[in-house]
């Protein structure tokens, strides 16, 4: 074994290869702690860089779908054509709503 000076003395041996093997074992421990710590590292700036990405799309405009004014004329137009009242009927509906709202009170009249 390296690092451990040969004696006569079995006692000795033995406590000077387990102080060595403890030394070996805080040195492995070390050496895993800035392991896991370079570990996270590199998770972090991958997850920075990824998000770095993603608002460099965003501000060239990549990465949000604009919607085109025609196309919500059209979607607003086609739920508008839903409905299917005539303006008589939406007067006569709006009279009704303000009758049992604000009662007999004819609330046109100055």
């Amino acid at each position: 074994m390296t690092g451990v000076p040969k004696t006569n003395d079995k006692v000795l041996n033995d406590f000077m290869m387990r102080a060595k093997t403890l030394e070996r074992l805080e040195e492995y421990r070390v050496i895993q702690k800035y392991a896991h710590e370079r570990e996270q590292d590199i998770q972090l700036l991958h997850k920075h860089r990824e998000e770095r990405k993603m608002k460099e799309e965003i501000s060239r405009g990549k990465g949000l779908k604009k919607k085109k004014v025609e196309e919500a004329f059209v979607r607003s137009q086609s739920e508008a054509d839903l409905i299917e009242e005539t303006p008589e009927e939406q007067l006569r509906q709006l009279d009704e709503f303000e009758a049992a709202r604000f009662g007999s009170r004819d609330s046109d009249s100055d």
